[in-house]
């Protein structure tokens, strides 16, 4: 089996992770290797983390702070985070999703299950970790252990897969919006007015803004 994955430097994005765990499989081939399973594991929860902090920074404008940073650091700390802020990243997407409504060639970012996500990271981390009762886990009878381990790794891999492939573009910048549609943001984000509403206004000004900046698919 080709390993040479290993040998490239390592990065720190999401899609990086997401990928790494991509080759760990491939590499592993069905055959439900121990260490495939820890690094695998290991690779897919830093992809989960990746994708939660790339979340937090959209919301805090490109970049998270160094308050929240600092809060990030200790698992207890990041997971309040993102649980404090789940209800703005649905509405960031909700929003994301409405103003590429015209833009059909264009995929749009899945709702984001949190819990789903929580729960997964910390169910992938007993793969990372040594266990005192090694016939509750490596020694397991049947290696029962590493194959509900493998099928777990999987369906979270399948699950990462729709939120970071195709749909990474789909969530917009603050920044990178017109100044009507960033107004509108704002307006959402603060509950002033309703999703219906959102729609409904960027429906009125798509053809003006279509005109200004002549939007096409390469």
């Amino acid at each position: 089996m080709n390993a040479s994955f290993l040998e490239k430097p390592r990065d720190v994005t999401a899609g990086w992770h997401y990928l790494q765990t991509k080759a760990w499989l491939e590499y592993d081939n069905g055959r439900n290797l121990d260490n495939v399973l820890v690094y695998a594991s290991f690779e897919l929860r830093m992809a989960i983390e990746r994708y939660w902090f790339r979340l937090l920074a959209l919301l805090a404008g490109g970049k998270i702070g160094p308050e929240q940073e600092k809060r990030c650091k200790t698992k207890d700390g990041l997971l309040s985070e993102i649980k404090k802020e789940e209800p703005n990243i649905r509405k960031r997407i909700e929003f994301s999703n409405a103003a590429l409504a015209a833009y059909p060639f264009i995929p749009k970012h899945p709702a984001v299950d949190m819990k789903f996500l929580i729960r997964s990271w910390n169910d992938l981390s007993q793969y990372c970790h040594k266990y005192l009762r090694p016939t509750s886990s490596w020694d397991s009878q049947n290696r029962e252990f590493q194959r509900n381990g493998f099928m777990e790794l999987k369906k979270v891999f399948d699950y990462m897969t729709s939120l970071l492939y195709p749909n990474v573009a789909a969530l917009l910048s603050r920044d990178d919006l017109a100044p009507e549609i960033g107004d509108l943001l704002d307006k959402y984000m603060a509950d002033e007015i309703s999703l219906g509403q959102v729609e409904r206004r960027l429906d009125l000004m798509e053809p003006i803004l279509s005109q200004r900046y002549r939007f096409k698919p390469d």
